[in-house]
């Protein structure tokens, strides 16, 4: 019994020390604010605290990612009005495009009451935006297969479950696809494609393709396996069935 209350206490004492952490932030930003350039300057302090907060949650980053400063936690010694930092000019310019598109763009159209873009709109958590499919190809190009299946690894395992990228089949399936059509990389694009089928074993259509790459390099009794897999999950798909007569017509030739 007194451990648990230990336990409870220790808890305790852990909050209210991260709690005081916490307040202690506020009383590092200034009440007015010197070098405001795309924001009101007539902004308070609650409106540019919100906004910076609104910033980083869309970019998945804490405060020193524009500011000049190292300790995000307490903000200590922080220089905001610095202009150190190219991501503080990054920053503005992409207000701006913001500002441009919500107002010329959609407004435009006579639509700006109902279609407005953010921050969140394009990084999605993510402090250089792009697509998974992107980040793939580019992995492989660089690095090779294997650090990229790493990659999917790690990013499915930061990521799953949050907007920032669609871990949904269709996006290793495109990836495998342009690796075989656009590369000629069969190898590579036969590794994404066992990567998708491993988290995605019910997608007929990965199964498809890796039945393409496989005729590819020569492996019919691997491309009819994974057709006939393919239509095990979607029985009557008269594609399918046609692709399989073919290369079955082809082995016995």
């Amino acid at each position: 019994m007194r451990q648990a209350c230990f336990f409870s206490y220790s808890k305790f004492l852990a909050a209210l020390v991260a709690l005081f952490a916490f307040s202690q932030a506020p009383a590092q930003i200034p009440d007015k604010f010197t070098n405001l350039q795309i924001l009101d300057k007539d902004s308070n302090r609650a409106q540019v605290v919100g906004q910076m907060r609104m910033f980083a949650g869309a970019l998945g980053v804490r405060c020193n990612h524009c500011h000049l400063g190292e300790n995000a936690a307490t903000l200590e010694g922080f220089d905001f009005a610095s202009d150190e930092k190219e991501a503080k000019r990054i920053a503005r310019l992409m207000m701006k495009m913001v500002q441009d598109i919500n107002s010329n763009h959609l407004g435009g159209i006579g639509r700006a009451e109902h279609l407005k873009v953010n921050c969140v709109s394009c990084h999605r958590g993510l402090t250089k935006p792009q697509s998974l499919r992107d980040a793939m190809l580019k992995k492989v190009d660089a690095e090779g297969v294997e650090a990229a299946e790493r990659h999917y690894r790690s990013l499915r395992e930061s990521y799953y479950g949050r907007a920032s990228y669609d871990f949904g089949a269709g996006t290793l399936n495109n990836v495998s696809e342009t690796l075989a059509r656009q590369e000629n990389d069969l190898d590579s694009a036969l590794a994404m494609i066992r990567l998708n089928i491993e988290f995605h074993p019910e997608s007929a259509y990965s199964h498809v393709i890796q039945a393409r790459i496989l005729m590819a390099k020569n492996d019919p009794d691997g491309a009819v396996s994974s057709l006939k897999r393919a239509m095990e999950i979607e029985p009557g798909n008269q594609f399918y069935e046609g692709m399989l007569k073919r290369i079955q017509n082809r082995r016995q030739q």
